[in-house]
């Protein structure tokens, strides 16, 4: 076997093994999100499936150079972290799965054309099993989630919805029959809604509306504007109740601000965000953070997560990584899937979820390496 070969397939079977970890779920006892058997095989597979991604690939220094802020707000976010570690607690230590998969940001990764063509191909062929993965466990009603989300191999519906879009929007790129690409993206947006997780299927929506030419986009906001005024009429309709309720506390709190009614889901988001007030209680928590006297405040949303956390001057240096890499995104060939991720990062702390941060680290890879060579790589076929 050659060594071009055999690195293949290490690449090959660390991502299978990374974008698949969470189907252990299915051997535990898993209770919405949680499960008891969360110990330490899970850090050692996904320790191993790094180690198989990066195993060929040696540190790319222009990588380094354009993720520099990324890098140092990981390495002091980390820093503060270690710091507050033996006197504080927290929710979870899910934001070690940031940290696992840093190799990537470094430039230990995918970071040239060849490697993400594989890394796309190599996604749609697992989409393709996920789809009979999640139909079967949805038919014989042995869905992880009450109600029968679809989660892939990823485990959380929302971290899966978001994975679909990065799917869906690569699906154009590699996809060259026009026929066979329908039927993949029809696959696609319909795992989208049967993942039930309303942010994704709310930015999915968005960027599709975006991507029509400007009349289009005008009649379609007359249509809308029609249908807002008829939608207590319209969510009677719905036939699932997990997105009536849904739908309903999120328009009965942009109405009255009121949660006591609402959803799980949108309650205990809203009351993440009022987090943010308390940054003002003190000079130090400002500067850096440590709201709730955790050594990581987690909860759903990434921008609020990382500003309680961490204080506002490293949230800031957050903020002007986003920037930058949106400026340069607008000229890739997936510049849709960084305004989703800018979206996404409201009400979900997507990177704490495994292995998303594989995901956006590659995909920031991707952007950087498009913008170095001044041109797309990857001819848009929509």
């Amino acid at each position: 076997m050659s060594v071009r070969i055999k690195n293949t397939f290490l690449f090959i079977l660390g991502v299978i093994l990374a974008f698949n970890l969470m189907l252990i779920n299915y051997l535990g006892d898993f209770n919405e999100g949680s499960i008891d058997s969360e110990g330490g095989i899970k850090i050692i597979l996904k320790i191993i499936s790094i180690s198989l991604i990066c195993s060929f690939f040696n540190v790319n220094k222009y990588v380094i150079k354009s993720n520099y802020l990324f890098i140092c707000f990981f390495l002091i976010g980390g820093f503060l972290v270690c710091l507050r570690f033996p006197y504080f607690e927290s929710r979870d230590n899910m934001f070690l799965n940031t940290f696992i998969a840093l190799p990537i940001l470094f430039g230990i990764g995918p970071s040239t054309y060849e490697d993400f063509k594989k890394f796309d191909i190599l996604l749609l062929w697992l989409f393709c099993f996920w789809i009979f993965l999640d139909s079967f466990f949805y038919l014989s009603g042995s869905s992880l989630w009450y109600n029968k989300a679809f989660i892939g191999g990823i485990g959380n519906p929302s971290s899966y919805g978001f994975l679909l879009i990065y799917i869906f929007e690569i699906s154009s790129l590699e996809i060259k029959n026009k026929r066979f690409r329908f039927f993949i993206r029809l696959l696609i947006f319909t795992s989208i809604l049967l993942s039930q997780a309303l942010m994704p299927i709310l930015v999915f929506i968005l960027i599709q509306f975006i991507k029509l030419n400007k009349k289009i986009i005008f009649l379609t906001l007359i249509i809308l504007f029609f249908i807002s005024s008829q939608i207590d009429l319209l969510i009677d309709f719905l036939p699932d109740e997990h997105w009536k309720f849904k739908l309903v506390s999120l328009i009965d709190f942009l109405k009255t601000s009121d949660i006591s009614n609402a959803s799980l889901s949108i309650s205990t988001r809203i009351e993440f965000f009022e987090g943010v007030k308390l940054l003002n209680s003190d000079i130090l928590t400002f500067l850096f953070g440590n709201v709730n006297n955790t050594y990581y405040n987690s909860g759903d949303s990434q921008y609020v997560t990382y500003i309680t956390s961490f204080g506002v001057p490293l949230f800031l240096l957050f903020i002007l990584f986003l920037i930058k890499l949106y400026v340069k995104a607008k000229s890739s060939s997936l510049k849709y899937f960084g305004l989703s991720l800018v979206l996404i990062f409201f009400t979900n702390r997507i990177l704490d979820y495994w292995p998303i941060a594989i995901i956006i680290f590659i995909y920031i890879n991707r952007v950087n390496y498009e913008h170095r060579n001044n041109k797309q790589f990857f001819s848009q076929t929509s």
